[in-house]
């Protein structure tokens, strides 16, 4: 059998002091190279195998290290995956790959792939995609007993920075009006929770109202004796006090009744699914990795992008049945009609002005779709339907008529609303990779950068606009959730003034910790 080819060259390591040579710190061990992409949704899928292999075999000496691959030019930045292994819950030793020369030298072909290599440092075996945990176990079990050596592999994983806010991953904000207050809502992804504080003064003051959860784990509940798994996109419906929540860790789609500050699953079972078509209700359903949650016009309706199917679904609030809307399933940029389109990973959702068109950020596909709720069809409105070539989707150029080029693009709100704007409405999108907020002109296609100065936002996963009712004088104010800032920003829309939000009252979580 061939010998394991160490690791290396490498942009450096993470949750290790230095290199991991099979000569030395992983000699007579038995290891699992996990050869993946960190903000690709297989690599969510497969955390919870790695975790119970772990809890299985890490005290008879077995280890996993992770290397890493970059699919967009800033996932090769070794912070940024630090981060990003932090938000999808991987604390295993990880090499950073220098152009792919590590998986080359492997032969790997697909992410993610396991490579299974004995306590003589041969390789054994190799398993690709996601699901692999028993075949995995079965094998590791008998490499294992052969193995000399049990004493567990001590993993230093990299402490996380002492802020109120872990790498938050969603925002929801609500102006105050007449008899009702204003709210605003915050995904905290990396500290399991979900922030109820109310709308920021001008200062950028929020009081924290309520948290709800505190550590990795999915329970129902009162406040923090719910639990959640990196929850990311929310949609708040105002006059029912009900704010929902993509559980995406959880593959389930939550509900808080904020009144009663009680924590239920609207839809979805806790373990991921494989239905791409749906058609049951409420726990019945199993849903696959929902990213982003929003609330259609006349508030009986969800529309949630489901990123691990690759679809657009919907849930009926009344029944709580949830259905497969739009997406074939498996990854593309493919437009056409529902039963025959495909996303790529779809993240943010928004629904525009007349309630007829969905807005959808397909991350991996570094495009902005629009699905016609009346005629069925999905198109693409900035980036390349059918092209897969990452030098040919991926870039920072604005533009119009599909010249534009996005960089892992996903958040998105509505910006300004097609009846005050003859040509359609106009989005806004967070640029995640590009650290930018682009606006987007669905009429002629055009994108520009908004609010963007060099710096001023790192990874930002989601946004949301805060419109005024009208004739009650506020002004629209937009939210960011700066991810990999650990922050939430506020940006005054006739301005342009940036304000970093203080959460006054809100300890870092012990998830976060």
């Amino acid at each position: 059998m061939p010998r394991a080819i160490e690791l290396e060259p490498s942009l450096g390591w993470i949750n290790s002091p230095g290199p991991l040579r099979f000569d030395g710190d992983l000699a007579g061990r038995v290891v699992a190279l996990f050869f993946y992409n960190a903000w690709r949704i297989e690599s969510l899928q497969s955390v919870s195998d790695i975790a119970w292999l772990q809890s299985r075999f890490g005290m008879k000496g077995f280890v996993v290290v992770g290397v890493h691959g970059a699919r967009f030019p800033a996932e090769a930045d070794v912070d940024a995956v630090r981060d990003q292994n932090e938000a999808i819950g991987l604390g295993v030793p990880v090499v950073v790959d220098r152009n792919f020369r590590i998986w080359r030298r492997y032969g790997i072909e697909r992410w993610p792939t396991f490579v299974l290599i004995d306590a003589r440092g041969e390789i054994v075996g190799s398993a690709d995609g996601v699901g692999n945990r028993r075949i995995l176990e079965r094998y590791i079990a008998d490499l294992v007993e052969a193995a000399p050596r049990s004493v567990p592999f001590h993993v230093e994983v990299t402490a996380p920075y002492e802020t109120a806010l872990r790498l938050p991953g969603g925002v929801e904000a609500f102006h105050s009006r007449v008899g009702r207050a204003g709210h605003l809502f915050v995904a905290d992804t990396a500290g399991h929770r979900v922030i109820h504080a109310t709308q920021p003064d001008a200062a950028g003051r929020a009081e924290v109202v309520a948290v709800f959860g505190d550590e990795r784990g999915f329970a129902d509940g009162v406040a923090s004796k719910a639990s959640f798994n990196g929850p990311r996109g929310l949609a708040f419906d105002d006059r029912a006090g009900r704010l929902f929540v993509a559980d995406s860790g959880n593959h389930a789609v939550r509900e808080i009744d904020i009144a009663g500050r009680a924590v239920s699953t609207f839809v979805g079972t806790g373990k991921p699914g494989d239905d791409l078509r749906g058609g049951r209700a409420a726990s019945e359903q199993p849903l696959n990795c929902p990213w982003d949650v929003v609330i259609d016009r006349r508030l009986k309706r969800l529309y949630v992008t489901m990123a691990g199917s690759h679809q657009l679904w919907q849930v009926e609030r009344q029944t709580r049945v949830a259905t497969r809307l739009a997406g074939v399933g498996g990854e593309g940029v493919v437009d056409g009609a529902a039963e025959h389109c495909r996303f790529a990973q779809p993240a943010g959702i928004d629904i525009g002005s007349d309630g007829r068109y969905i807005y959808i950020v397909d991350g991996q596909g570094c495009a902005i779709r629009r699905f016609d709720l009346v005629d069925r069809e999905l198109v693409t409105l900035v980036g390349v339907s059918g092209e897969q070539d990452v030098k040919g989707i991926a870039g920072d150029v604005d533009g119009m008529d599909g010249a534009a080029r996005l960089q892992r693009p996903a958040g998105v709100c509505v910006w300004a609303r097609a009846m005050l704007n003859a040509s359609g409405d106009e989005l806004l999108v967070t640029d995640a990779h590009n650290g930018k907020l682009k606006r987007v002109a669905t009429g002629d296609r055009k994108v520009e950068a908004w609010a963007s100065g060099d710096g001023a936002f790192v990874g930002a996963e989601a946004i949301a606009m805060a419109a005024p009712a009208p004739g009650e004088g506020h002004t629209a104010q937009v939210f960011v959730a700066d991810t990999r800032k650990h922050q939430v920003t506020r940006i005054d829309t006739e301005s342009g003034e940036r304000t970093v939000i203080e959460f006054v009252g809100l300890e870092p979580s012990a998830g976060g910790r």
